[in-house]
């Protein structure tokens, strides 16, 4: 006879588990997408196809809603967006008035400088133009207006 090796005292080992490999789950088809006999031939009652009509009401009345609130964002947004082109033009207009204010004081410096140098020959010539140019202004806006 063969004698068995002496146990150990120390901590036992359990056996190695064997891993169990998962099959895929077969799923019933979706009983929606088949019709089937029974259901085709069920007459529908009344309170049933009195709440399928109830609810397709409030789905119209919620679809209706949403429709409008998605209407007034929209032109909301529309709004949004002249305001800011407004913006944009009156800002442009703003530094087009201000490119005009500061060449205008500089022909007023120009001619200044013009005046005191004495060149009246050149004075004159310069106030027929200003002259003749604020009449020419009054005649056109007299015929638009």
């Amino acid at each position: 006879m063969t004698s068995l090796p002496a146990k150990e005292s120390g901590p036992q080992r359990r056996p190695a588990k064997r891993r169990q490999t998962r099959t895929p789950i077969s799923r019933p088809p979706n009983p929606i997408s088949i019709p089937t006999i029974s259901r085709l031939a069920a007459p529908a009652t009344p309170a049933a196809m009195s709440d399928a009509y109830e609810r397709e009401r409030q789905n119209n009345s919620a679809l209706f809603e949403l429709q409008s609130k998605v209407s007034a964002l929209r032109d909301v947004t529309i709004d949004i967006y002249d305001n800011a082109r407004d913006h944009r033009v009156i800002d442009s207009t703003s530094e087009t008035f201000s490119a005009a204010g500061t060449s205008l004081a500089g022909s007023a410096r120009r001619l200044v400088v013009m005046a005191s140098q004495g060149n009246k020959v050149a004075v004159f010539k310069l106030a027929g133009i200003i002259i003749g140019g604020v009449i020419l202004l009054y005649w056109f806006l007299k015929l638009i207006f």
